[in-house]
C-alpha cells in the first residue's frame, strides 16, 4: 500500500500521506486491473521475454540490471523513505508494541526454565563448602542473576523476585541495591507479599545506596518506599499504613535536605532532630542532594502530602524544595512557585501570622518582587488579614492559578478568611464522578476569569524556567 501511494504521488501528483484507502484502490484498479492495462502489460512482458531469449549475449547484462534496480530504489525520494521509517517508528511507539517477538512458545519457555534451574543449581553448588573449596558468593550471585533474567523472559515474577533477593543478599554494593529495587517492583504483583515487602526491599536498596555514597538514589528509593502505601485511585494512604507512609516520605525529604538545614523543620509530623541530624551547617551542606530534579521530586512529595491532608508534612517538604531552589540560582520560576506554595499551606493551616512572616522573608528576593506569584501571595495574605471576603474571592480567581498543580488550586479555593481551609467532604460517589466535578469546577473558574478579563491571554510578561 505504501508503494502504491508513492506511485500515486509520482504519477497523479496526489499527496500520499492524506490519500484515503478507497482512492488508492480506485487508481490501482484503473491503472493496473482494467482489461486494457492488463493486456498491455502482458504484451510488454512477452516482448521483454523474447528480447531476453533471442538477443545477443551480453556478459555485463546482469550487472546493468543490478545497477538499474539500484537506480530504481534510489529514485524514491529521500523524504518518502524517511517518512516511511518515521511513520513506522511512530506506530510502534503509540501501540506500545515492538516489531520483534516478545512471547515464547511453550517449548522455548520450558527450555528457558530448565536453563534457569541449571543456573540456580550452579549457584547453590558455588555456595556449598567442601574439603578443598569454600563458598564463593560472587560466582553464586552471578548465577542467581542469570537465572532471574531468564525467569523474567519467561514472565515468572515470583521466581524472578526470589532470585533477585538471593542475588542481593550475597553481595553488598550498588548492584545489590538495584536487585532490591527490582524485587520491590515485583513484590506488589506477587500474591502473598504486597506493599509491606515492597517497602522493605526499597528501604534495603536505599540503605545500600547510602552506604555507597549515592544519596540521590537513596532518596529516590526511600520515596518509593513511601509511595507504595498510597492508593492511586484515592490518593490517600492505605488503611492502617498512614504512619509508615508519612514516615518514609519524610525520611526521603530528610535525605534530600538534612533536618538542620530545612527552614520548615519544625513542621515535620513524625521526624525529629536526632543525634545524627544535630550537625553544624558546614558539615550538613555536603549532604544536600544537588543532582537534577531534586527540587521537582520534593515538590511531588509535597503534592502527595497535600492530597493526604498532611499539611505539616507538606510544609516540611515545601521548605526543603525552597532550600534547594534558593541554592540553585538558575531555578527562578520554580523558586517563586515554591514560595507561593509555602504561604498557601500556612494559610490553609489557619496561621496567617506565620504566612505574613514567610511573605516578608520572600520579599527579600529581588527577582520575586516582580513576579505574578508574589502579587497573588500578597493578595491572599492581605485579604485574610483584613477578613475581606470580596478581596479573597478576587484573589482566588487570579490567572496565576492556571500554572499551579490542581491540589494547590483546590487548596486556594478552600481558603477562608477565618480559620483553616475547608475540609473535603467525601460522599458515596465514585472517584470518576469526583474527577468530573473537579474538571467542571476548573472550567467554570476559567470561564469566570475570562469574563472578567483575568485569563492572562494578553499578558506580555512571559516567564522562563531554565530547569
Amino acid at each position: 500500500l505504501h508503494a502504491a501511494r508513492i506511485y500515486m504521488k509520482k504519477k497523479h501528483d496526489i499527496a500520499f500521506t492524506t490519500t484515503p484507502y478507497d482512492l488508492v484502490c480506485y487508481h490501482l484498479h484503473r491503472d493496473y486491473l482494467n482489461p486494457e492495462t492488463m493486456s498491455s502489460n502482458y504484451k510488454n512482458n512477452i516482448d521483454s521475454t523474447r528480447a531476453a531469449l533471442f538477443a545477443p549475449s551480453n556478459p555485463s547484462g546482469k550487472q546493468q540490471a543490478t545497477k538499474a534496480k539500484s537506480a530504481t530504489v534510489r529514485s524514491v525520494p529521500a523524504a518518502v523513505r524517511d517518512q516511511a521509517t518515521t511513520s513506522s517508528a511512530v506506530r510502534t511507539q503509540r501501540s506500545g508494541k515492538s516489531n520483534f517477538r516478545t512471547s515464547l512458545s511453550p517449548e522455548q519457555k520450558v527450555a528457558k526454565m530448565n536453563e534457569a534451574e541449571g543456573f540456580r543449581k550452579q549457584a547453590k553448588k558455588a555456595m556449598s563448602s567442601g574439603l578443598f573449596s569454600s563458598p564463593d558468593p560472587v560466582s553464586a550471585s552471578t548465577y542467581y542473576k542469570k537465572a532471574a533474567d531468564l525467569y523474567k523472559v519467561c514472565q515468572e515474577p515470583k521466581l524472578e523476585m526470589l532470585l533477585r533477593i538471593s542475588t542481593a543478599e550475597l553481595i553488598n554494593d550498588r548492584l545489590a541495591a538495584v536487585e532490591y529495587k527490582r524485587a520491590a517492583d515485583l513484590a506488589i504483583e506477587v500474591e502473598g507479599y504486597g506493599v509491606e515487602k515492597a517497602a522493605h526491599y526499597n528501604l534495603n536498596a536505599a540503605q545500600l545506596f547510602l552506604e555507597s555514597g549515592d544519596t540521590a538514589k537513596a532518596a529516590e528509593a526511600t520515596t518509593k518506599a513511601g509511595l507504595v502505601y498510597i492508593d492511586p485511585t484515592t490518593n490517600n494512604a492505605l488503611t492502617g499504613y498512614e504512619t509508615e507512609c508519612v514516615t518514609n516520605l519524610e525520611k526521603a525529604v530528610n535525605l534530600y535536605v538534612p533536618f538542620c538545614l530545612n527552614p520548615r523543620a519544625n513542621s515535620a509530623s513524625i521526624l525529629e532532630a536526632g543525634d545524627d541530624d544535630a550537625l553544624n551547617q558546614d558539615a550538613a551542606e555536603h549532604l544536600v542532594v544537588t543532582s537534577a530534579y531534586g527540587g521537582k521530586n520534593l515538590t511531588q512529595i509535597m503534592f502527595h502530602f497535600i492530597l493526604m491532608g498532611e499539611m505539616g508534612s507538606a510544609l516540611y517538604a515545601a521548605g526543603a524544595a525552597t532550600f534547594l531552589y534558593e541554592k540553585d540560582s538558575i531555578s527562578t520560576i520554580s523558586l517563586h512557585r515554591s514560595y507561593l506554595a509555602e504561604t498557601i499551606i500556612l494559610l490553609a493551616q489557619g496561621d496567617v501570622v506565620a504566612a505574613n512572616e514567610a511573605m516578608m522573608r520572600h520579599f527579600q528576593k529581588t527577582s520575586y518582587l516582580r513576579s505574578r506569584e508574589c502579587e497573588l501571595e500578597e493578595n491572599l495574605v492581605r485579604a485574610i488579614q483584613a477578613c475581606d471576603e470580596e478581596a479573597l474571592t478576587k484573589a482566588q480567581m487570579s490567572p496565576v492559578l492556571n500554572n499551579l498543580e490542581k491540589c494547590l488550586i483546590d487548596l486556594v479555593l478552600r481558603l477562608r478568611v477565618i480559620g483553616t481551609a475547608k475540609k473535603i467532604e467525601h460522599d458515596s460517589r465514585d472517584h470518576e464522578e469526583d474527577e468530573v466535578d473537579v474538571e467542571a469546577t476548573f472550567q467554570e473558574m476559567g470561564d469566570l476569569m475570562a469574563e472578567m478579563g483575568l485569563d492572562g491571554v494578553n499578558d506580555d510578561e512571559d516567564d522562563f524556567d531554565l530547569t
